[in-house]
């Protein structure tokens, strides 16, 4: 995928996240057990997409170094994934609902001038210890569940939208 293409699906699921969550009072926004069936809250949602957004930034600044991105042993891993999920989720917990969005919100903006400010070459740039471009290296980290690159939003739109519209 393109920066651009990239970009411009991750902007819009964002959009569509903090449109859904933003219809959501604080009580709402915080109540877990809401989401998916399961224990989280869209709070709890909203960190668990900036916590990925977080570690494209990391692996970032790990491949910026030459070096191999510091999480990519975990997904060799059976469980690795699932205890990145639980670390985002014990890691949130306790932020209120103004500051899950103010850094959801903060994360994202710095990832996407992150996305922007790399060149053509760094795009292409084989990641360390990978056979991916930085570029491919980032839509894996923000793939939705179907593997699609930079779709990880767009995966939780619909038990989002079924707590809020439901």
């Amino acid at each position: 995928m393109e920066r651009e293409e990239a970009v411009r699906v991750l902007e819009e699921g964002y959009a569509a996240i903090r449109a859904l969550t933003g219809r959501l009072d604080d009580e709402a926004f915080a109540r877990r057990g809401t989401i998916g069936g399961g224990e989280w809250s869209a709070k709890d949602l909203l960190c668990h997409l900036m916590f990925w957004e977080r570690n494209a930034l990391e692996a970032l600044e790990d491949w910026s170094r030459g070096e191999a991105w510091r999480k990519t042993r975990l997904f060799d891993e059976p469980d690795g994934a699932d205890r990145l999920n639980a670390e985002a989720e014990a890691e949130f917990l306790g932020a209120s609902p103004d500051e899950a969005r103010g850094l959801a919100g903060a994360t994202h903006v710095a990832l996407v001038a992150a996305i922007h400010d790399l060149s053509d070459e760094d795009w292409v740039r084989s990641v360390p210890d990978a056979e991916s471009g930085w570029g491919e290296g980032l839509g894996g980290i923000l793939q939705g569940a179907d593997g699609t690159a930079f779709t990880h939003a767009w995966a939780h739109l619909p038990d989002l939208r079924a707590r809020v519209e439901g």
